[in-house]
């Protein structure tokens, strides 16, 4: 499982992913698709400090949280799905 602390790509895509918590320790990850899940706690992103591309869904977050997504997540684009 420590092998996976080394991935830069994860896609979780539409797998009913409701916690990120266990991606905390994946401090190589570079992109990450979480779109079409119904994850709202975006927290634990803000400690993954080399990624640089974010897609999740407009549905996923309300305009308030889309803002402080983008401040916490200043330098990582954020690639935003249409539901």
């Amino acid at each position: 499982m420590r092998e996976l602390n080394k991935l830069q790509v994860v896609s979780l895509a539409s797998c009913k992913v409701r916690n990120l918590t266990p991606l905390k320790g994946m401090q190589q990850l570079k992109q990450l698709d979480i779109s079409g899940n119904p994850v709202t706690n975006l927290k634990v992103l803000k400690d993954l400090k080399k990624l640089q591309k974010l897609t999740l869904s407009r549905d996923q977050l309300g305009e308030t949280a889309m803002e402080s997504l983008k401040s916490m997540l200043s330098n990582c684009q954020l690639v935003v799905k249409e539901s």
